[in-house]
């Protein structure tokens, strides 16, 4: 019961009592309870040993109901619950302000606290899922307390964005739900299972696992949803939703789809990598000209999404390419997001780029921790330039295998891939941080607020240049060949 209490059941009581405090000291509950679920993963990276739990539930039904975590799991563990503590402390001047704003009583935000507990505990449960049909039930969890964080706090007509977010997150859930089903009925539903038997299986739960986890990823053609969704939510929301949420259907591809169907995924590759650099050069094209600044992060997430399907492509060889660009775009658009968010409550709701400029004057250690955020999001510097070193072993390793016409056609459009995301990071630098300062900065805004959005966003900043230390990087490797 040791993973069902720190994993589950503490974070859904902490939740609760959050709700109950229904004032500004509901954040505590919150901090404790994602603490603590840093315990399971630090002990894995110790221990060098996969976790289980016990066996509260054994069906013939569907499975056995387990959880477990594994070396790759407690990365993707410890950076969801990192960047998430870093978030509830940013969340608290923010989401005060935001609730001033609508009208309401600061009562409101034991319901924020509430809410936000249940979509970090759903996005966890994903990760420590052993079991198909469980990990669905956290999916469903996450997308319901998201949905209803965007209608609550989010901005612009936030409940048409809400219901569109919740209409396509929903069809791709129930195509992710008929794919494991027949999966589960044909094979298994049970994840240790998966990795320890070789079974000939039919297609179709393939295509629709993959395509369903597409659609949460709002990969090209099936993105439409993602840049309102990310764009108008509440920044605290749109800091775990862009880069942690989404993101994290590349886990689900590796302990679902890469041990059932790594052959056929291989015939594929070439497939999925065209795929993955469409969707990265369109996410890049349109946040080069995007006037927003929440919005161009949102067309910036779509890009990074094409890095990852660009890592499946390679299946197993791909696995730390994907942990990485994860981990570096987690910690990158979070702080770009919680840096937009800022600028959103000091400068009265400002999100277009052309009223922007003079920061790095007026505000200094704001201008610095956006400028880490950029960095490492363009893969220049810090964990992103790592991330992109994989990244490009992971296409060589799909390319290597193709015509030499074709090589030369992935390396071009790779490399353009590239230039983009350096372009409309670095353009937008210029846009922010440097020229004339054309607006007034909030006076309402006390200090201590602005100290709390800026130390846990520069918090994270730090960390993607800490993840460059070689000592670090071979423990992540280490933990990524804990299958």
């Amino acid at each position: 019961m040791y993973l069902w209490l720190i994993v589950i059941i503490i974070p859904c009581i902490s939740s609760l009592t959050a709700y109950l405090l229904r004032s500004k000291y509901s954040i505590v509950p919150t901090l404790l309870s994602l603490t603590l679920t840093l315990i399971p993963p630090l002990h894995v990276i110790i221990s060098k040993e996969v976790l289980k739990s016990s066996i509260v539930l054994k069906t013939g039904i569907v499975g056995d109901i387990t959880l477990w975590l594994t070396g790759i799991g407690s990365l993707f563990a410890i950076t969801i619950t990192v960047v998430s503590i870093c978030v509830a402390i940013y969340s608290l001047p923010y989401i005060t302000h935001r609730v001033k704003e609508l009208g309401r009583d600061l009562k409101d935000l034991g319901t924020y606290y509430m809410l936000y507990l249940l979509y970090i505990t759903g996005l966890l449960g994903i990760v420590y899922s052993a079991n198909t049909i469980l990990m669905f039930i956290f999916l469903e969890l996450s997308v319901i307390s998201s949905f209803i964080l965007i209608m609550l706090y989010g901005y612009g007509n936030r409940l048409w964005v809400a219901i569109m977010y919740f209409i396509w997150s929903q069809i791709a859930s129930l195509t992710f739900l008929v794919g494991i089903i027949l999966l589960g009925q044909e094979f298994t539903y049970n994840i240790p299972e998966m990795i320890n038997k070789v079974s000939q299986l039919s297609l179709t739960p393939f295509w629709l696992i993959l395509i369903g986890l597409f659609i949460k990823m709002g990969t090209f053609l099936v993105h439409l949803w993602l840049p309102h969704a990310h764009a108008e939510a509440p920044s605290p929301v749109s800091a775990i939703l862009s880069p942690v949420h989404v993101g994290l259907m590349t886990y689900i591809i590796i302990y679902v789809l890469f041990p059932t169907y790594h052959d056929y995924l291989e015939k594929i590759s070439s497939a999925l990598l065209t795929y993955g650099i469409v969707t990265g050069i369109f996410g890049a094209s349109i946040a080069l000209i995007e006037k927003d600044l929440k919005r161009l992060l949102a067309y910036s997430t779509i890009t990074h999404m094409g890095c990852l399907v660009i890592a499946i492509s390679a299946v197993h060889k791909g696995i730390i390419a994907v942990v990485l660009t994860y981990i570096a775009h987690a910690l990158a658009k979070s702080v770009l997001f919680m840096c937009a968010g800022e600028l959103i409550t000091r400068f009265h709701g400002l999100r277009n780029l052309e009223l922007m400029g003079g920061f790095y004057e007026k505000i200094p250690f704001f201008s610095i921790t956006e400028l880490i955020g950029f960095i490492t999001l363009s893969g220049v510097f810090n964990i992103g330039l790592i991330s992109k070193f994989f990244l490009t072993i992971a296409l060589i390793n799909v390319i290597i295998k193709l015509d030499l016409s074709y090589v030369i056609f992935f390396t071009i459009l790779y490399i353009l891939l590239l230039m983009l995301s350096v372009a409309y990071s670095f353009l937008t630098v210029k846009r922010t941080l440097f020229g004339e300062f054309k607006i007034k900065v909030n006076p309402s805004l006390p200090k201590i607020d602005i100290l709390l959005m800026e130390i846990p966003t520069f918090t994270l900043a730090l960390i993607s240049i800490v993840l460059m230390y070689p000592y670090v990087l071979e423990e992540i490797s280490r933990l990524v060949m804990m299958i």
